[in-house]
Parts: structure tokens; C-alpha cells; sequence
């Protein structure tokens, strides 16, 4: 590694590198500050899989990004996955193989999901309600203007008439300060914080 600075950043990968268990690390803070290339350097590139979202496209684009990456690292059907579940199946059984990249001093799979509020997480619930769900990473609350507001309303209507389907939409908002309640924060059902993803 040859990263000067960030020793709490690198104390905390190192900790999880090797714990004992599984660790799901969340990087988050403003654009342009490293937070890639901390990550990038302390694995020295190395990972079993690497995949980056991608800013102002729709889901089927996502998933076909998601899928050249999947590609890369090995996999070999190269049909693009229909939806979020398929796309993760696909890396499980990735990642289940003999030959899968391993970090050589511990032995952990190492997966890094770059710029993930980019991607789109879709919940088809059993009771005919679709969770919508938008990820921000702010270190304040997080606050919708009405230029947002209108991407938002934008991006419900794309989603209702490519999919043709007549569930309710929920629009949830998943940040790592929660949202700031006003005018144009109406339209968003439910609100989690890091606080309930990680107990």
C-alpha cells in the first residue's frame, strides 16, 4: 500500500479484513475526497469482484454494466440479467467458484461495489407494493428540492410504463443522515438511515 494519511479509514478495513466473520463496509462523504481510491489502494486492486455504477442511466443499462463487470471476473453466462435478483444470483455463484480471487494473507473474498447509490435497488413485494428505493449519502439530512422532486415524480412514471405493471410504488429513501422533512418530501413513504440497515 502506498497511501499516506486516512490511518482511521485503513484501521477500520484492516479490522475487517481480519475479523473472523463477514464485514459489509459503507464508504460515504462528498464527491472527489478518494473515497475509490482509499479503497482501490489498501486492496492494492485486487478483488474478486469490482463493479462501478453509473450516474443518469435507467436500470436495464445498469444491469448491463453490472454484467460486463460480472464478465470480467469470470462468469460465463453472458445473458444480462433481467432484474437485481438475477444480477446478484449471478455474482453468488461467481463468487462460490474454486478459482475465485482470494486476499492472500486472510482468504477472504473481497468485493467492492463502487458509487452504489448510482444503482438502483427495486423491492417487488408479495402484497402488490414495489419499495422504489433511492440511496443518498449525505453527512446532513438529506433535502428535496423541487428540481428533485420533479426527477423523482420523472422517474416513477418512466418506471410504471416500462414495466406496464399496476403495483403501488413506494418511493423510499435510504440515506446515512436521514431526510429533512419539507413541501417536496411528501412523495417519500418510507425513510431508512444507516442506523436501521446496520443493528
Amino acid at each position: 500500500m502506498s497511501l499516506i494519511g486516512r490511518k482511521p479509514e485503513q484501521q477500520i478495513l484492516e479490522d475487517c479484513l481480519y475479523s473472523d466473520q463477514s464485514e459489509f463496509v459503507v464508504i460515504y462523504g462528498r464527491r472527489r475526497v478518494g473515497k475509490t481510491y482509499l479503497v482501490k489502494e489498501f486492496f492494492n486492486d485486487e478483488f474478486a469482484f469490482h463493479a462501478t455504477g453509473v450516474n443518469g442511466v435507467n436500470t436495464r443499462e445498469q444491469l448491463a454494466y453490472f454484467n460486463d463487470s460480472l464478465i470480467e471476473y469470470g462468469a460465463g453466462d453472458k445473458k444480462i440479467p433481467g432484474n437485481w435478483r438475477e444480477a446478484f444470483l449471478k455474482l453468488k455463484n461467481l463468487l462460490l467458484r474454486d478459482d475465485i480471487k482470494k486476499d492472500p494473507l486472510t482468504g477472504k473474498v473481497v468485493v467492492f461495489l463502487d458509487e452504489l447509490p448510482q444503482i438502483d435497488l427495486i423491492i417487488d413485494r408479495m402484497d402488490n407494493v414495489i419499495n422504489i428505493c433511492e440511496m443518498k449519502c449525505t453527512s446532513d439530512p438529506f433535502i428535496i428540492d423541487s428540481a428533485y422532486e420533479s426527477s423523482l415524480t420523472h422517474k416513477l412514471e418512466i418506471f410504471s410504463k416500462e414495466t406496464r405493471n399496476r403495483k403501488t410504488l413506494h418511493l423510499t429513501l435510504i440515506t446515512a443522515s436521514g431526510l429533512e422533512r419539507n413541501k417536496h418530501s411528501n412523495m417519500v413513504i418510507n425513510t431508512l438511515t444507516r442506523d436501521d440497515l446496520f443493528l
